[in-house]
């Protein structure tokens, strides 16, 4: 028994969605300070592509919400540039499936985007925005904001993603998108006085909720206007917070699915648990999982 000793920097979107789903990943890699290298994992495919992704589509638009021209020509001639300073990877032999995906993804994301920013009469496009911390209860927030566009209508906050439609759809038709809520808060919007979207690269298709401004958006029928959710699900995030600061100042280390029995009930108010394991968990290879 013991109490397990709290990380007093701020929190990360990414370090919240552990806390609250897979406590045990979050003392293993925020608190002990273990990494996926230690452990013998390797960065997957979807990761570089979005990395490259990203990248282009931040330097496309480096003048602006009407980018650089030509996007054919431009990938043509930025393009090789990005993947030398990035993506290396992407240039060995057998890798051209590979290549023409991200081109792809690229080529979408810059329509999609330049279609909004038109319909929204964006004037002031930023990418990467790393704004200053903000409180959230007991903790501080801090992320980054991968697309930030203000201009005549709503602030829209979207999130760049290679991948993972039918993930980002569940979450946003069922509340529980997190990252986009605390990328609204950072970003002075903790009302829900903006447009928020996931934005799939891979598929050229924006997530949204329902009733948003974006012009061509998938917006699940279950979905609540971004004024009612954000609100909704920061007040359970923050109770999510002290439940979990409450079980690891105890000494307690929640597991998460595959081993979820005995578990004691959640208290009301805070956000539900994950009834799957993390796709992602660099951990299971500590915690003896793989074979299961």
């Amino acid at each position: 028994e013991g109490t397990i000793p709290r990380r007093e920097d701020p929190e990360s979107p990414t370090s919240l969605e552990k806390l609250w789903k897979y406590p045990y990943e979050y003392v293993a890699g925020r608190i002990a300070g273990l990494r996926r290298a230690s452990l013998g994992a390797l960065a997957s495919g979807p990761l570089l592509l979005g990395s490259v992704l990203h990248a282009a589509v931040a330097e496309y638009f480096t003048d602006g919400p009407g980018g650089a021209g030509d996007p054919e020509r431009w990938l043509s001639d930025r393009l090789p540039g990005i993947l030398d300073r990035i993506g290396l990877p992407l240039l060995q032999p057998g890798t051209t499936a590979e290549r023409s995906a991200v081109t792809r993804a690229i080529r979408s994301t810059i329509s999609v985007l330049s279609r909004e920013f038109a319909h929204r009469g964006a004037t002031a496009v930023r990418f990467e925005v790393s704004p200053d911390p903000v409180t959230l209860g007991p903790i501080q927030v801090r992320g980054r904001v991968d697309v930030y566009a203000t201009g005549r209508a709503d602030p829209a906050v979207i999130d760049l993603k290679w991948g993972s439609a039918t993930l980002r759809r569940k979450e946003v038709a069922e509340g529980s998108d997190m990252q986009l809520s605390v990328y609204a808060l950072l970003v002075g919007h903790g009302a829900g006085d903006l447009d928020i979207a996931y934005l799939i690269g891979s598929r050229g298709e924006l997530v949204a909720h329902g009733g948003s401004g974006f012009d061509q958006a998938f917006e699940p029928e279950e979905s609540l206007p971004t004024r009612e959710s954000v609100p909704a699900l920061l007040a359970r995030l923050e109770e999510t917070v002290r439940w979990r600061r409450d079980q690891l100042e105890a000494g307690t280390v929640e597991l998460a699915p595959p081993q979820t029995a005995g578990l004691a009930p959640a208290p009301p108010g805070v956000l539900p648990r994950p009834v799957e394991a993390d796709p992602y968990d660099g951990f299971r290879t500590l915690l003896g999982w793989d074979v299961i």
